[in-house]
Formats: structure tokens, C-alpha cells, sequence
């Protein structure tokens, strides 16, 4: 279990699990990757409900604002491998098929919503080792879901940020 958060109402725990039977500890044995899985539980249960489906690892998420859906960074692939060319998508808190949001060429860290809710800011470049991550910012406008053209927040800055986040009036990054 990784990357625990709460959700914005605090009635539920999301956190990030591998998928599948943990391999036998023989070193000789190379065993197939497995997918990580975004889930969630509610704070009066002790059963988690999986959130994405078991053949998509996800690399990062975030709630949204209203806690309604959650953004994923995820790819097809699960091995690391994977982290290369994944996507941005959206998910209902309540699980379901993922809605891909992009068409990216580079990798991504770093996912945050604009206080309202309508877009996606996140760090894209190319990058040589997942968590070595910096570049330029850009907020993709949901439109009610669909895909749309994210917009480079940052072009010729002179610094590589890193973890963008937004001030409360939305109108500010720090």
C-alpha cells in the first residue's frame, strides 16, 4: 500500500496497491510484472473497493475539489516501463472506467485541480528516471470530461518547477 490520501470530505481513504499474488522470494525467478491499483475505503468499513480496473497501473492521482472524481496519471503497462507513456485520465470516486484525457508525448508529475474544479495543472518533460521530475506547468480544461489541449503555463521560464500548487483564489501558483 502506497500513497495515501484522504478525500476531500474525509469519509474516505485512497491509496494505491499492487495488484496480484506477491511473488516467491526466489531470486532466480524473474516474475511478470503486476499493475498498481487505485482504491479506496470508506472510514466506517474495512473493505476497500477498487477504483480502477486491474489492467491499468496508475503512477499518481489526486481528488478532485469536490471529491466526485479523481485524476490519474496511469499507463497500459505495468512495468516501469510504463510510467514513459501514460496519460492523464479521470475516474468517478466511485470507480469505473477511466476517460483518457490526453494524448501526451512526455512524462508527468506533480497532478493538482484549480480550486474550482475545472482544470488539471501538472509538471510534463522528458525525463530520465520516474521521480526526477521537473519542466513546464500546464492545466488541461476539462469540458465537462472530454479531451481538450492543455495549455503550457510556463514556456522559456528559466527554472524547472517541480510541485505546482494553486493559492485558494485559484488565480496564483506557487
Amino acid at each position: 500500500v502506497s500513497n495515501i490520501e484522504w478525500s476531500p470530505d474525509g469519509t474516505h481513504i485512497a491509496f494505491l496497491s499492487i495488484e496480484g499474488k506477491e511473488p516467491k522470494s526466489d531470486p532466480i525467478v524473474v516474475a511478470p510484472a503486476r499493475h498498481i491499483r487505485l482504491w479506496t475505503v470508506h472510514i466506517d468499513s474495512d473493505t476497500p473497493t477498487p477504483i480502477t480496473p486491474a489492467n491499468l497501473t496508475i503512477w499518481e492521482y489526486v481528488w478532485s475539489p469536490d471529491g466526485r472524481s479523481i485524476a490519474l496519471y496511469y499507463s497500459t503497462k505495468s512495468d516501469e516501463n510504463g510510467w514513459y507513456d501514460g496519460q492523464i485520465g479521470l475516474v468517478s470516486a466511485h470507480g469505473g472506467a477511466v476517460r483518457q484525457l490526453t494524448h501526451l508525448t512526455q512524462q508527468v508529475s506533480g497532478l493538482t485541480w484549480t480550486p474550482d474544479g475545472r482544470n488539471i495543472t501538472y509538471v510534463s518533460g522528458d525525463w530520465s528516471d520516474r521521480g526526477n521530475c521537473s519542466g513546464d506547468i500546464y492545466t488541461l480544461p476539462l469540458n465537462d470530461g472530454e479531451m481538450s489541449e492543455p495549455r503550457n503555463l510556463t514556456p522559456g521560464i528559466p527554472i524547472s518547477p517541480v510541485l505546482p500548487r494553486w493559492f485558494p483564489d485559484g488565480k496564483r501558483l506557487l
